[in-house]
């Protein structure tokens, strides 16, 4: 008989359980950061077009990534339930389907050019920003294939071997920068593009790594044995994975408008909400760990068939926690955060007048990623998509739109829409993490 499950209890298992993927993702996000604070020396212009550009590159790969994400349910379940051959079944479909969404991802990279005059960019940052993200094209493959098999290892509660992946990522992409960027140790100075080829260096060495890695894991799964011409089968991961392909990208995207209409107030906004958005994104991989590790303990639990709620709660608390930290740090350190990523007085100011805005989202953006993690143990993929586009879409973007043109309010303007946005999906998707525990939930089928 399985011990009582408490609180406590799960504190510690999803401490466990969270902390290498917090360090993982926080590791990722630090490449972006790295690259930020790099070019940032270069100037204001090409802080932007780096801005932009990832802006580009990742919201289309986030669809592919997020379709990866989909498969926690079918993986942390089918652990749960002793079944790894199901786990690896469920792999080598979502291979399928990912590989499929990378195509087109890759194609919206080769054509970020006219994507970027098509929004309205400011003209001296598109040939910049897009030759950044089509050097980023080939690279698309080897970070779609390092998503699977992350996913694929923390479902069996695996959580390590990413982090150490990502560490080494890490090293290579400040050297590689520090070469390739300004020229140094006998290569060439390629600024924003240099960037992208280390980028491009370390996403390859990456899913290498973790390939090797992951191989014990793979002889026990065996997705290799599996039907692939199973069309029924095929279907049906293409249906758990792609809305949350979708849902992700909702959410990023959203994003990714305030950035060009960032963008359309000039590249000073520009620069500033860069650098914001930057410092937000940093903080928010903490929660996005404790989401990681909620969706596989409570996959895990249904697919035990035992109850999930005291899990589900237990990380809310804990990203309420982190992220009310977050908050602090932002209004107590906001002149320190915002000099850090640009140097020039007016972009400073800019950055500052919307930082205590984000540290009142904070929490909400907790909570929101905190309940799609614990949806997608469940496998409720379809409602999240929806809170997303009601939140992001209909109310929050048209406000923060209104306010930032018609009212003049500028960057402060998008950024209120924004932290409205996310207040309002947070709300939707925490009653229905209250509605899966009413209705007594407990499996997949």
């Amino acid at each position: 008989m399985p011990p009582p499950i408490t609180s406590w209890g799960e504190i510690r298992t999803l401490t466990q359980l969270a902390w290498p993927v917090v360090l993982s993702q926080l590791g990722l996000m630090s490449m972006g950061v790295v690259d930020t604070l790099m070019v940032g020396t270069l100037g204001t212009q090409e802080l932007a077009a780096l801005g932009i550009g990832n802006t580009w590159a990742f919201g289309t790969a986030l669809i592919g990534m997020g379709a990866a994400f989909g498969l926690d349910p079918l993986i942390s379940q089918a652990y749960g339930a002793q079944k790894p051959r199901v786990a690896g079944a469920a792999l080598a479909r979502g291979s399928i389907v990912v590989g499929t969404v990378g195509l087109l991802v890759m194609l919206a990279h080769w054509h970020s050019a006219l994507a970027l005059v098509a929004l309205g960019q400011p003209t001296e940052i598109i040939v910049p920003a897009s030759t950044y993200v089509v050097i980023l094209t080939a690279s698309i493959p080897p970070l779609l294939g390092f998503a699977l098999l992350r996913q694929f290892l923390q479902g069996s509660g695996q959580m390590s071997l990413a982090m150490w992946v990502v560490g080494a990522g890490n090293l290579i992409n400040i050297v590689a920068n520090w070469m390739l960027i300004f020229g140094n140790g006998g290569a060439p100075a390629l600024g924003i593009a240099g960037a992208a080829w280390s980028t491009m260096t370390v996403r390859f060495a990456m899913f290498a790594l973790l390939a090797i890695l992951a191989l014990p894991s793979l002889k026990e799964a065996q997705p290799w044995e599996t039907d692939l011409r199973d069309l029924v089968k095929l279907r049906q991961v293409a249906w758990m994975s792609l809305p949350v392909g979708a849902q992700m990208a909702l959410e990023v995207w959203a994003f990714g408008a305030v950035t060009v209409m960032a963008g359309w107030l000039g590249v000073v906004p520009l620069a500033a909400h860069a650098a914001t958005l930057n410092v937000t994104s940093v903080t928010f991989m903490v929660p996005l760990g404790i989401s990681a590790a909620a969706s596989t303990r409570v996959g895990n639990l249904v697919g035990a068939k035992l109850p999930w709620s005291t899990a589900a709660w237990t990380a809310l608390a804990m990203s309420a926690t982190t992220m009310g930290l977050s908050a602090l740090a932002f209004i107590t350190f906001s002149d320190t955060l915002a000099n850090l990523y640009v140097h020039e007085a007016a972009p400073v100011a800019l950055a500052l007048s919307v930082l205590p805005i984000a540290a009142l989202f904070q929490l909400a953006d907790g909570a929101q990623v905190t309940s799609f993690g614990i949806l997608r143990g469940l496998s409720d993929i379809h409602r999240p998509m929806v809170a997303n586009i009601i939140g992001y879409w209909l109310l929050g973007m048209p406000l923060g739109y209104a306010l930032g043109f018609n009212f003049s309010w500028g960057l402060t303007g998008l950024w209120t829409g924004l932290a409205l946005s996310l207040c309002i999906v947070a709300s939707l998707l925490v009653f229905r993490v209250a509605y899966h525990q009413q209705m007594g939930v407990q499996s997949i089928e």
